[in-house]
């Protein structure tokens, strides 16, 4: 799980490291489009780790991901991949 994952989860989600972990494991596994693009930005923050090196595109892209509504969109997402539902 990269850092900068345990961070967002963490410090401003507020969920406990377990449940990060677990998120992170099933953003893995998904083949959504909106899982797939929150897993490359979050990757690809996690190598520019100063907000100063990161390049425009990957801040635009990252920010588009962790928006509330998209966040939650997202988990309905996985939950229903998961279920086998969607």
């Amino acid at each position: 799980m990269p850092a900068f994952w345990k961070f967002l989860c963490q410090r401003w989600l507020g969920l406990p490291y377990e449940l990060a972990w677990c998120w992170w494991g099933a953003l893995g596994k998904s083949r959504w489009s909106q899982a797939t693009a929150l897993r490359a930005a979050v990757v690809a923050v996690g190598q520019h780790p100063f907000p100063g090196q990161r390049p425009d595109t990957e801040k635009t892209a990252l920010g588009a991901q962790i928006e509330g509504k998209q966040l939650v969109e997202l988990c309905a997402d996985l939950q229903g991949e998961c279920s086998g539902y969607m």
